[in-house]
């Protein structure tokens, strides 16, 4: 399948339609996108219709960009140089949703297009690029790095694809993080499954306990004293 070389002889009278649909979604445009998938599926072919569908990774209806992001899955490794064409990491859900087809397609393998984009990323695609650096352990450092310099949803996504990993480095750093902020990192702890954020979680419930039990020795001692 080529991304940029089929060009289909298609009638206008079909082709336009289903290319407006694409570009500019609104009430109804999901059925009538399904429909010409089934029953015409030789136009989703012709390159202008798969240029409208990445601009359809964008839509606010949700099931249409899902639909859209599966039929450019399965053309597999040729739709990344559409998918890459005109990309802006300063976007917002279009750029998002590509990351996260690229991803889908490539994983691992497009790693340095991940690094690249990251520093220029917006708040709605930093957290799809960060969560696609979990295929290289090599990415290891640079997740601690965005841990200590990012906000919100990205930081979380750096937490959580830290927490699963079984690397004594990321989990003195953890540990040290976990002094600091507790409550930023009990969430992601809690669905970790390593031996080491059970420790850090025991240690932090003995701290928590300590005041009462000196609490409770007092006053056994008061007792006795009387």
């Amino acid at each position: 399948k080529g991304w940029g070389k089929a060009v289909t002889m298609a009638p206008y009278s079909l082709l336009s339609p289903l290319q407006g649909a694409l570009e500019n979604p609104a009430s109804g445009t999901y059925g009538i996108v399904v429909n010409a998938h089934e029953t015409h599926p030789e136009l989703f072919q012709d390159y202008r219709i798969k240029a409208a569908l990445v601009k359809t990774l964008g839509a606010s209806y949700g099931s249409l960009a899902n639909e859209a992001a599966d039929w450019i899955a399965e053309d597999g490794e040729a739709a990344i140089p559409l998918l890459k064409q005109d990309f802006n990491p300063a976007g917002k859900r279009e750029m998002a949703r590509r990351v996260q087809v690229i991803d889908r397609i490539a994983g691992g393998q497009e790693n340095d297009f991940y690094l690249e984009q990251i520093p220029k990323a917006s708040k709605e695609v930093r957290p799809a690029l960060i969560y696609a650096l979990r295929h290289k352990e090599e990415n290891t450092e640079k997740l601690m790095e965005l841990v200590q310099t990012e906000k919100g949803d990205s930081k979380t996504q750096a937490l959580w694809l830290l927490t699963g990993k079984n690397d004594p480095e990321v989990w003195a750093f953890l540990g040290d993080r976990f002094k600091k902020k507790p409550e930023q990192l009990l969430p992601h702890l809690a669905h970790a499954s390593s031996k080491e954020s059970g420790q850090i979680l025991a240690q932090q419930f003995l701290e928590f306990l300590e005041p009462f039990e000196q609490d409770h020795s007092l006053k056994l001692e008061k007792q006795s004293s009387e």
